[in-house]
């Protein structure tokens, strides 16, 4: 029997944020990202309409340069993918008792493409694997130049699938 190793299982959950996400400094070039998402399934209803239900809400935290990708592109509303490990956090309070809560610790967090269209901006330090004959991105070009999505809302999406010929309704997030 092996010991000392533990099943490392990955969980994926889509939903939105319900709030901006919160970035700490914990180190030179090092950081983590917290943020609250919102998740449930659509039902339709007898009378027609979809509803929310079994609802679930998750605290995910990440670190390093997802954190500081997350802290860029990531605003209140918006739908999301994120994948990492669900993990306790245990502690005893000032009574003795043993004190809980779960958290996500996300390896990977995307914007959920069923709500979005979005444009790619690699960072210089990133590892791109592509066709040898592919033109490659300027390697000096800085990050001031990078599209910072901070401003981004969810309800400028019509307005972008307009401009391409796409709009339609796009129900409002329930957060």
């Amino acid at each position: 029997m092996r010991r000392g190793i533990m099943a490392q299982h990955s969980y994926t959950v889509t939903g939105n944020l319900v709030a901006d996400p919160h970035y700490r400094q914990t180190g030179e070039n090092q950081g983590v990202c917290k943020f609250r998402l919102g998740a449930s399934r659509q039902r339709r209803g007898e009378d027609n309409v979809w509803y929310s239900v079994d609802q679930v809400w998750l605290n995910v935290e990440c670190w390093g340069p997802l954190a500081q990708h997350a802290r860029r592109s990531l605003t209140k509303g918006m739908a999301v993918i994120v994948v990492g490990t669900l993990v306790t956090h245990s502690w005893r309070d000032a009574d003795g008792e043993l004190q809980s809560y779960m958290v996500v610790k996300a390896s990977h967090i995307g914007p959920d493409l069923n709500r979005y269209l979005t444009n790619t901006v690699v960072p210089q330090h990133a590892v791109v694997q592509a066709d040898a004959t592919a033109e490659m991105p300027d390697a000096s070009t800085d990050v001031s130049q990078w599209v910072d999505s901070s401003s981004y809302k969810p309800e400028d999406v019509d307005k972008e699938l307009a401009a391409v010929g796409a709009a339609g309704e796009v129900e409002e997030a329930p957060f």
